[in-house]
């Protein structure tokens, strides 16, 4: 309720570390990250909400990232993270290029 208490801010980062800490003291597959998550994606949620009723949703950008996530826990399983981007997306240095239309 007091998230845009002082009115819509034109920048904000928003931190929602609890996930890390749910499975590094759960596990990736415990209880606690499974419910920690369900917790995080409410709260989203609730931003989302506060940014629509205030009337700024449809002028502003939310963008959502997130760290390395957990540790493999399958190694047979080999992919890489630009497979599902498909084609013109190339990754080199830390960077990622979109490869124009």
């Amino acid at each position: 309720d007091q998230l845009l208490e002082g009115g819509v801010p034109k920048f904000a980062a928003i931190s929602l570390y609890s996930t890390d800490a749910a499975g590094e003291s759960g596990g990736p597959h415990g209880d606690l990250l499974r419910d920690t998550l369900g917790d995080t994606d409410a709260r989203i949620g609730d931003v989302v909400d506060a940014w629509r009723d205030a009337g700024a949703y449809a002028r502003t950008v939310f963008v959502i990232t997130a760290d390395h996530g957990m540790e493999l826990q399958d190694s047979a399983r080999v992919s890489t993270w630009t497979a599902p981007m498909g084609d013109g997306v190339e990754a080199s240095g830390g960077l990622v290029y979109f490869a124009g239309p």
